[in-house]
């Protein structure tokens, strides 16, 4: 049996992502987790590319751009709260924080 689980958003991070962005790890199961990242304005990513892992992406706050690039498109969209995108595997992918 599984036992439910709640928590609050850390209110400080709890490491740096290897793209540079601050992680306040949120809960997670057998099949999938989830993480809070941010990336202070002004600031942009290092390129990265997950080879294990799919990822959606949903922006809560700020504006900037996110790039993606696989074997058969590349693309920059504007990101702004309750933007959502995904990131399928083997996708290159780099974000910039405007505000």
């Amino acid at each position: 049996m599984t036992n439910f689980s709640t928590k609050q958003l850390p209110t400080t991070h709890d490491d740096v992502a290897p793209d540079g962005s601050n992680v306040r790890r949120l809960l997670a199961t057998k099949q999938g987790g989830m993480a809070h990242f941010e990336l202070p304005p002004g600031q942009t990513s290092i390129a990265m590319t997950h080879r294990t892992v799919e990822e959606i992406w949903f922006f809560l706050s700020g504006h900037g751009e996110m790039w993606r690039k696989n074997s058969q498109q590349e693309t920059i969209v504007q990101v702004k709260p309750n933007t959502c995108l995904t990131l399928p595997l083997g996708t290159h992918f780099q974000f910039r924080a405007l505000s």
